[in-house]
């Protein structure tokens, strides 16, 4: 049970107890996903005894039917987030909490009465393994992202609007079972291709624009990220080129990708062939990330990670 992992972690660090604010741990831990993945109240969990679940009133009765491994207390509107955390922390006894998340004024307000410590890598350490019930959520989710990015195919032409593109990406992913959109989506064309964060906007598209296309799809609360790159018409010489290089740098990765392999060397992998090719400048962010519940997720695979 995860909730039993969490307690362990959180007793070899010394701890009376582990609260969760996250909206999407309170998700991996108990099931219960509130509207938007937006972030709860908090899931207070001692290293003895019953984890508690603190929501919204609005939340109270969607709660009961979905969280599991917990109580579950409804905050009344009246009250602060803190107030409430604080509250069950005291019923508990519970006096040096570790936390995911905290903002300024709950640790402000936490740290009179409880020493609190800020320990998000005890919930990443144990959300970065996937196991097989995730693996098989998130390849659904890459499933329908893979539909969204065929549509994008069809659909872009000259005179088509970057945000017209989005559009028909994001019907077709609905309508074969994305709970929404993992992240804004991005249709970025022409000069716009060259921002990793593009967005999309009212621009019409032109034959011989690049096209960056980057989407994700939810499904049971699980994400996907897939970017491709298309050209309006045919594509050039140059543009092929690089077409060419930025391929062969990504069969790079995925050879270097094996158990134990430092995330910053699969990274280099590839970083090292796009320089040598004259193009280092241009490679501006990391190789990749981590997906799951969240979009970015451990590990990082940049030139300055640690991890493996």
């Amino acid at each position: 049970m995860r909730l039993d992992l969490l307690r362990n972690s959180a007793q070899k660090f010394g701890l009376d107890g582990y609260v969760v604010t996250r909206g999407t741990s309170i998700l991996y831990f108990t099931g219960f996903r509130l509207a938007d993945f937006k972030d709860g109240i908090g899931l207070v969990t001692p290293v003895s005894g019953e984890a508690v679940l603190l929501v919204s009133k609005l939340d109270w009765e969607m709660a009961k039917l979905r969280a599991g491994g917990c109580g579950i207390k409804p905050v009344l509107p009246k009250m602060r987030a803190w107030e409430a955390i604080l509250e069950v922390l005291s019923d508990l006894g519970l006096r040096h909490v570790g936390f995911d998340y905290l903002d300024a004024e709950t640790y402000l307000k936490l740290r009179r009465e409880t020493r609190v410590r800020l320990m998000p890598d005890v919930v990443w350490d144990l959300r970065k393994v996937k196991d097989e019930r995730e693996v098989a959520l998130i390849r659904r989710a890459s499933e329908i992202a893979d539909i969204g990015m065929k549509v994008a195919g069809e659909v872009i032409r000259d005179g088509m609007r970057e945000f017209e593109v989005a559009a028909e990406i994001e019907y077709v992913m609905r309508k074969h079972g994305s709970q929404g959109v993992a992240f804004e989506t991005i249709v970025a064309s022409g000069p716009r291709s060259a921002f990793p964060h593009g967005w999309s906007t009212s621009r019409e598209m032109r034959d011989g624009d690049l096209v960056i296309v980057d989407i994700g799809a939810v499904y049971e609360g699980y994400r996907s990220d897939l970017t491709r790159t298309f050209v309006v018409g045919r594509a050039m010489a140059r543009q092929k080129k690089l077409y060419r290089i930025v391929l062969r740098a990504q069969e790079r990765a995925l050879l270097a990708m094996r158990p134990g392999a430092g995330c910053s060397r699969v990274d280099a992998s590839a970083r090292s062939f796009i320089s040598d090719q004259g193009y280092g400048e241009g490679f501006i962010h990391g190789l990749g990330h981590g997906i799951g519940l969240d979009i970015h997720e451990p590990p990082r695979l940049n030139r300055f990670s640690k991890e493996a």
